[in-house]
């Protein structure tokens, strides 16, 4: 019979029965108290005790989580922030009403498209999978007709949609200067 599953317990009365025991076994009392103290730490660990830190790790975990999701979602962010006006050697734009694409090459109106979106905090304000219908479909391109920024739509003079999510503004984004910029090179076209 193994020794650590019996459980036995020393009180006044059982005391001498302990001792026939030991000797019955031959167990040498240090060997007898190394497995209790073995079977006491494997007891603790499936008992009370450690049920409860346990609990306390995975609800610690839980808030943290919640944490980072909560500073996610409610930090604002900042398009194309380390995007230099100088390095974008043009802007591909398509309009997603009228499906005219067209390119912005002069740099001061890649400068302000650019500054313009960069300097507007934008929100998230929900989940853009599914929406299909978009404003105008932007990329910034340098030199070597890499994509600078991975494109990206200006829906409104306030929203931009970026999979997966939608952002929100509360400044002017420059939508209107978009369309301005499309009515010229409509007309230039046409010429």
């Amino acid at each position: 019979m193994n020794f650590i599953h019996k459980r036995v317990q020393i009180t006044i009365y059982n005391y001498p029965r302990f001792l026939e025991e030991m000797k019955s076994q031959s167990y040498h009392l240090s060997e007898y108290f190394i497995r209790r103290f073995v079977h006491f730490i494997m007891n603790s660990l499936e008992g009370e005790y450690f049920m409860k830190m346990k609990q306390k790790i995975c609800i610690s975990a839980f808030v943290i989580l919640l944490a980072g999701l909560a500073g996610f979602w409610f930090v604002p962010k900042h398009f194309g922030n380390s995007v230099d006006p100088a390095v974008v050697d043009h802007i591909n734009v398509f309009d997603g009403d009228t499906a005219v694409g067209f390119t912005i090459d002069a740099p001061d109106e890649i400068k302000q498209i650019v500054e313009n979106i960069q300097n507007t905090p934008m929100k998230k304000k929900g989940i853009s999978m599914r929406r299909t219908g978009y404003g105008f479909s932007i990329s910034y391109v340098d030199e070597n007709e890499n994509e600078i920024v991975p494109i990206f739509f200006l829906n409104s003079e306030d929203s931009i949609q970026k999979t997966p999510f939608l952002y929100t503004c509360e400044g002017e984004l420059c939508f209107d200067y978009l369309k301005f910029l499309e009515e010229q090179y409509l007309e230039n076209k046409d010429k």
